[in-house]
């Protein structure tokens, strides 16, 4: 178990030390070595499978929405529930919550 961590740690840094080395000169969009590059790629395993987080339970898509939306609260890394958008919170009754949020919040539409 321990030899299969190490090889894993051995990979990763295998990996980062190759991504780096590319890392002078990038490509533009019409296929021309450029020297500097304002972009950042993060790779991932699989793509989206939907952008919906109504309609979405897999981790790939959760990463992808993870930078596009925000939440009214999140899980910590204790799993506790903490603010991110909702400054306060509480039930009015069985089905209703009340949420409050941050001050300057507004939504897509700039309500």
């Amino acid at each position: 178990m321990r030899s299969s961590k190490i090889f894993i740690v051995l990979g990763i840094f295998c990996l980062l030390v190759m991504s780096a080395c590319g890392a002078g000169s990038s490509k533009t969009s019409s296929g021309v070595a450029s020297s500097q590059s304002n972009t950042f790629v993060v790779a991932q395993s699989a793509d989206a499978v939907t952008l919906d987080p109504h309609k979405t339970n897999d981790s790939a898509s959760a990463n992808v929405m993870n930078q596009i939306y925000d939440r009214l609260v999140k899980l910590n890394k204790d799993m506790k529930i903490e603010p991110e958008l909702a400054k306060s919170w509480k039930q009015i009754n069985s089905t209703t919550w009340q949420f409050n949020l941050q001050h300057g919040v507004k939504f897509s539409n700039g309500e």
